[in-house]
């Protein structure tokens, strides 16, 4: 099961000062110029335990989706999961948005150092693009509400 942080309750965000009038949704649209972020207050604590890589990819998601309100990151213990060892996110969202923050990801995955993504019991590699997984028997771990981020 990943471990997922709380949110402040009042870390609520608006990317209005951000957007204007000619730009059209960005939220759903993604580029290698707008993967650099700051330092983001939803789940801050989680930065500590994650590699460089991890920490930007966190931070760029959490700077373009402000309604996700809960992520995981570093678990403890040993594996073959990249939350072992600090390269992988847990981004705690389900539906459409889920959809819209896997595109985000892949279409910027060189910018980003994206190894792979997995969401709704598919996973998304480079050059590979998306293939079905095993039934792993719940809702989290064949990722049906949450985003796994994993980077290089």
């Amino acid at each position: 099961k990943p471990t997922a942080e709380s949110s402040a309750e009042s870390s609520k965000s608006d990317d209005s000062s951000s957007s204007s009038s000619d730009e059209k949704s960005t939220k759903d649209e993604g580029t290698s110029s707008d993967t650099s972020a700051p330092p983001c207050s939803v789940s801050s604590s989680i930065e500590s335990g994650l590699l460089p890589n991890a920490v930007n990819g966190y931070r760029a998601v959490c700077a373009k989706f402000p309604e996700v309100k809960t992520y995981g990151g570093r678990r403890q213990g040993s594996g073959t999961s990249d939350h072992y060892t600090g390269e992988a996110v847990d981004i705690m969202i389900a539906g459409s948005t889920g959809d819209r923050i896997s595109e985000y990801l892949i279409k910027n995955a060189k910018a980003l150092n994206v190894k792979y993504v997995i969401f709704e019991q598919r996973i998304w590699m480079p050059g590979r693009g998306w293939k079905s997984m095993e039934d792993r028997g719940s809702a989290t771990q064949n990722h049906m509400d949450h985003v796994h981020a994993s980077f290089n």
